[in-house]
């Protein structure tokens, strides 16, 4: 038993630490900027702001204020450069050059409010991706964060679920000040018997699906690192619900999300894991086909009935539509968010708008950003002095993976949950590959007290 004199002291160090504030740290301001993202509905803004009011958004703005003024006062340190601001440098530079380009064409009205708005989205990204790469000093920082990611991930999951089974609460997600610039897109319905579409927190059920995707390997790397029993069982039980969220979305962007992300993953499992995997992976999906009967069978006639599918059918006529506008402007495009479906049409590929808003430049910049996400995950990979950040780096490259598969399925960057979360993971990684060498290393048994748990992991490179 505890002597009595040692619980008060425990409650009074309890105490002391809920009346502390906590610490203006980058850790703590990139996990509010993910609660805005994640806890309230994607379509919530600020009253009299519009798109550009999104509370995260504003977040994201702030954190690009912080930013730059940590870079220019003086006497402070300022964090060295390193290969993730070039390609945020060169991204920006070309967005600001097809920006001026797009007004000396000449801009429609709504045209011009659009591309006004994605200016501001691109300062929120680059605030979240900077402060993320140069404001987390040590790895614990890193995953603090990542742990976040997973956590409010499964949090829209649960939201998910519940909306499968009837229950929508997202609409009870509202702050005083905060209105709908659009209404919710509400439960949908695809397949035969006409199962629920659902959409977490984010603004469409693609969205829902693909972002869960992106997450998916995090969620996996803490439930396969966990520190000892309990916490072991509880990130399964997270990873579980992730996964099993992802069908509820219908859509072949999420399902294709999720293989790809396991796939490349898993190409660094050797022996033991890559068996354990596939039984868990088979149980999985046969556990999902009796507790949810027909939403597997619903997913796959939508990839075997291409022909008769009209959003293939669409996706197809896009090209030919669109090739007068590219071939007018191809180098640096009409503008950044100026091809607006009130005006033209929706483009169900993010690589597609690129090339008319970007032109070709544009669209290598962007690619860039993709490829150098997943780069950096692989030198992480490599460099990696014990099996932890090993697996985490692979896991990196992993979320890199998905969402450059996703932005050939939808205009990703539109949607601010996945666009918010992406450039959070560029940064995550930029500052995982910083602070590997300077922080030395990490004994793998504090990372593997779970039994088995470094068998299953050794000799991932």
């Amino acid at each position: 038993m505890v002597p009595l004199s040692t619980l008060e002291r425990y409650r009074s160090q309890a105490r002391h630490a809920l009346r502390r504030p906590p610490r203006l740290t980058a850790s703590n301001l990139l996990i509010v900027y993910l609660c805005l993202l994640f806890l309230l509905p994607a379509r919530l803004v600020v009253t009299g702001l519009g798109g550009a009011g999104r509370p995260a958004v504003i977040a994201g703005l702030g954190l690009l204020a912080w930013w730059i003024f940590w870079r220019l006062a003086p006497g402070l340190s300022r964090p060295r450069t390193q290969p993730v601001h070039a390609l945020l440098l060169v991204f920006t530079l070309v967005l600001f050059l097809a920006y001026a380009l797009g007004f000396d064409r000449g801009l429609l009205p709504l045209e011009a409010r659009s591309t006004d708005r994605f200016l501001l989205s691109l300062g929120s990204w680059l605030g979240v991706a900077l402060v993320a790469a140069d404001g987390l000093r040590h790895r614990a920082e890193v995953y603090k964060v990542v742990k976040a990611v997973t956590l409010l991930a499964g949090f829209s999951a649960a939201l998910g679920v519940l909306q499968f089974y009837g229950l929508d609460l997202v609409p009870y997600l509202r702050l005083p000040g905060l209105q709908y610039n659009l209404q919710l897109v509400g439960l949908g319905q695809r397949g035969g018997p006409g199962f629920s579409r659902v959409y977490g927190t984010q603004q469409h059920y693609i969205e829902f699906g693909v972002v869960l995707a992106m997450v998916l390997p995090l969620a996996l790397h803490r439930a396969l690192f966990a520190r000892s029993k309990a916490s072991a069982r509880r990130r399964w039980v997270l990873l579980a619900l992730v996964a099993s969220a992802i069908p509820f979305s219908i859509s072949r962007a999420g399902f294709l999300g999720l293989v790809v992300g396991l796939l490349v993953l898993a190409s660094i499992w050797r022996g033991r894991v890559l068996r354990r995997a596939a039984v868990v992976a088979v149980v999985g999906l046969a556990a999902f086909r009796l507790v949810n009967p027909g939403v597997l069978g619903t997913i796959r006639s939508s990839f075997l009935n291409f022909d008769n599918d009209p959003s293939i059918a669409g996706r197809r006529e896009d090209y030919e539509a669109v090739a007068m506008y590219f071939w007018d402007r191809p180098w640096f495009g009409r503008g950044p968010g100026t091809f607006v479906p009130e005006i033209y049409r929706v483009l169900d590929n993010q690589l597609l708008v690129s090339l008319l808003e970007l032109g070709v430049i544009g669209t290598i910049a962007l690619c860039a950003l993709f490829t150098g996400m997943f780069g950096l995950g692989r030198q992480v990979r490599k460099l990696g002095r014990d099996e932890f950040d090993v697996h985490l780096g692979q896991a990196m490259a992993a979320t890199a993976a998905v969402a450059l598969l996703a932005s050939f399925t939808f205009d990703s960057l539109t949607f601010p949950t996945f666009a918010g979360l992406f450039f959070l993971l560029l940064g995550l990684v930029a500052a995982l590959r910083r602070t590997i060498d300077a922080d030395g290393s990490t004994a793998p048994t504090q990372f593997s007290r779970v039994r088995g748990a470094a068998e299953m992991t050794r000799g991932l490179r």
